[in-house]
């Protein structure tokens, strides 16, 4: 039902307040798709009355959802652009509203439930986060009085006092040529322990070493430990043995080697649990022979020897003068 507006100067959309001037035909709203056949001038009998305030409702409610689902598609950038242009086309195209709209909802459900997850997300990042904190250790205090002493072997030995009041410390021990390490990073990792002592059986030779000492504790350290420097002068070092073999002939053992050049006499310690540390290993039996008393005896022998595993280390050994060893050879046997 066409209506016509000559009669009056101006009439109002109930839905969307838009005005129309006279002289204009208006059968459905341009904006909201509002049908002027229901206009509240009209006399309608009860039940048709009721009827039409319901739809006006359900038409206002819809025109309302409609304008914030607008605000929401600029506030959501560049995602809601695409809805943005939809719901241009929606109020383009009237007769397409309804079918527009459904789809907007989707698509609004979709930011709703993205939107969700986001927060669903970062409420569990601040639960690790607040875990992390809860779980936090402090940095531990550095070890103290570190210090390093060449032995005689030509291996370098490292003490230090352990952290006071802490209980599962860890000791890193960082090597690094010309300059103390800074950092666990800043030289090479040589060693982790538990004691408070260390021993590098192979340090470089000819050039300045530097060790520092980091305490450990889960996944914090300290600030290092230094030490002074030591250079280990590689003319003063002794060739190694070759060619070590270890026979068992009962009653009893016979280690043979090939004797190096310029090489007086060979120091052989024993372990019956492990490998002997060094020359000096205070818990290793020890003894020396000459080359002329390897010649003699075929060897070096052990006579009568304990049912028992050995562990041996070989070294070259001058003791004209200053104590000098070679690097250690290792051979076991009855270690089954």
């Amino acid at each position: 039902m066409n209506r016509n507006l000559e009669e009056f100067v101006s009439v109002y959309c109930p839905v969307c307040k838009t005005e129309y001037k006279e002289k204009e035909q208006v059968d459905v709203c341009k904006i909201c798709g509002w049908e002027f056949t229901y206009s509240a001038d009209v006399d309608f009998p009860p039940n048709l009355q009721q009827r039409y305030e319901q739809r006006l409702r359900v038409m206002r409610e819809n025109w309302g959802q409609l304008q914030q689902a607008k605000k929401m598609l600029l506030e959501a950038e560049p995602l809601m652009r695409n809805l943005e242009q939809q719901l241009n086309q929606i109020t383009r195209e009237s007769e397409e509203k309804g079918k527009k709209v459904n789809e907007l909802e989707r698509n609004l459900q979709s930011v709703q439930k993205k939107l969700l997850a986001v927060e669903q997300h970062g409420e569990r990042l601040q639960k690790e986060l607040d875990t992390a904190k809860k779980m936090s250790v402090k940095r531990p205090e550095s070890p103290r009085s570190a210090r390093v002493t060449l032995l005689e072997d030509g291996a370098a030995s490292l003490k230090w006092t352990a952290v006071a009041n802490e209980q599962d410390i860890n000791y890193l021990i960082v090597r690094k040529t010309a300059s103390a390490p800074k950092s666990p990073v800043d030289g090479d990792i040589v060693g982790w322990v538990l004691d408070t002592s260390w021993i590098d059986n192979s340090p470089p030779q000819d050039v300045q070493i530097y060790y520092s000492i980091f305490a450990l504790k889960s996944k914090a350290c300290s600030a290092p430990a230094q030490t002074s420097h030591i250079i280990i002068n590689s003319q003063e070092a002794l060739p190694p043995i070759t060619g070590l073999e270890v026979w068992d002939r009962r009653h009893y053992l016979v280690l043979l080697w090939e004797w190096p050049l310029d090489v007086a006499k060979v120091w052989v310690s024993w372990r019956h649990d492990k490998y002997p540390e060094r020359p000096s290993d205070s818990i290793a039996q020890s003894r020396d022979i000459t080359k002329g008393e390897y010649d003699s005896s075929g060897g070096f022998q052990i006579k009568n020897p304990e049912d028992k595993p050995y562990w041996f280390a070989v070294y070259a050994y001058d003791n004209i003068g200053k104590k000098r060893y070679g690097p250690g050879v290792y051979v076991t046997l009855r270690t089954d």
